[in-house]
Parts: structure tokens; sequence; C-alpha cells
């Protein structure tokens, strides 16, 4: 008998997926349509042990160039180059230790939303309103 991965339990996937790294969960995405939406439909959520300022600024464009994107969360346990990911973002909209970033996207109305969680170690990746920003960050594009 033999069995697919899509045919294990989801909470053996879960775990899988937990212990990849960024670039090779983009190429189990590949793989089939199936693992794929799989991938995708876990809310938009990826748990890795390790991404770089690269991974990161390659999720950054193709979230800001996708007008079907809503939203993305990465959840990391090592980021080396996070202060290079930094100075490519350019200035963040602080409030209250949360570090923010927008920019523009092709809807006027709409925007890419990067938010950094230091405390839970997460990059949260939202397309939103416009006049859901607040009024003193600067929407770069």
């Amino acid at each position: 008998m033999e069995i697919s991965l899509l045919d294990i339990p989801e909470v053996a996937m879960d775990r899988i997926l937990e212990n990849l790294d960024f670039i090779t969960i983009q190429i189990l995405r590949k793989v089939c349509h199936d693992l794929r939406n799989y991938i995708d439909d876990k809310a938009g959520f990826i748990r890795i042990k390790a991404t770089n300022s690269n991974q990161m600024v390659d999720l950054k464009k193709k979230f800001q160039g996708n007008p079907k994107f809503r939203s993305f969360r990465v959840d990391f346990q090592e980021f080396d180059t996070i202060l290079e990911f930094f100075r490519f973002l350019g200035p963040a909209h602080q409030f209250y230790g949360e570090k923010k970033w927008f920019f523009g996207v092709e809807n006027p109305e709409k925007c890419l939303s990067i938010f950094y969680d230091l405390p839970n170690r997460q990059f949260t990746f939202a397309q939103i309103d416009r006049d859901r920003v607040p009024s003193n960050a600067i929407i770069q594009e």
C-alpha cells in the first residue's frame, strides 16, 4: 500500500513543516497543488527554525506585488541578519515598542503592513486599508 505525503495526519504534517527552513517550504509548495494549498491554508502562518534578510526581502516583494495577498505570519527561532532586514525596510513607525512598516501596493486604497513582534519572534505581513495607517506613519514605495 502506497501512502502519499498528503495522507499523513495533519498534526504530523504540521510538525514536519515546523522543522523545515523557509527555502525548503517554498520548494515543497511547488510539488503539487494540494500541498501548496495545504501550506497556504494554514491561515497564512509558518513556523521556521531560521531565516535571513534575503528570504524576508523576497517575501516582502512577493506580497507587495500580489493584489490577492491578504496576510501571512512568520515565526522564527533564528534570524542572524535581522538588522540588515530592518535597514532594507527603512524607518519604522514605532508605537509602544512595536515596529511597523507600510508600503504602497498596486491598489491605491490598500498598503502592505509589516509588523515585528519582538517577544514572540515573528513578522506579520498584511494588506490593509490605507485609512488604517497611523497619520504620523510613512507609506513607502
